[in-house]
């Protein structure tokens, strides 16, 4: 398996079309088209937002083994994949969102420690 059969393989998994993944990276639809006809390889750097993206080792992006892909299971794995679907305002909305909840546990640990 090559960087081409692997990107089809995921962005297939996830249920988007090449038009629907370039825009959630930022790219032309016809660069997703090319790298996944192995016409075109991607920078270090692109291959970094992809396996970013996808939640996957650079290792695994590229064909290797599926033994260094992240872990992430459960609720963890539908969140991400809620995520993905979002356009990048609702997806940073959704960031504030987790971040201000975030900060409300710290703060109330933290004033639990206070009084203990």
């Amino acid at each position: 398996m090559n960087f081409a059969t692997r990107l089809r393989e995921l962005r297939m998994s996830r249920h988007l079309s090449q038009r629907e993944l370039a825009k959630r990276l930022g790219f032309a639809p016809s660069c997703v088209s090319m790298y996944e006809a192995g016409k075109r390889e991607p920078s270090f750097e692109i291959e970094e937002a992809i396996a970013d993206f996808f939640n996957v080792d650079l290792n695994y992006l590229r064909g290797g083994q599926d033994t260094t892909t992240k872990l992430i299971t459960g609720d963890a794995h539908l969140l991400l994949h809620i995520f993905n679907q979002l356009e990048p305002t609702d997806q940073a909305q959704l960031l504030g969102y987790a971040k201000a909840m975030f900060d409300i546990k710290v703060d109330k640990m933290n004033r639990e420690g206070d009084l203990s």
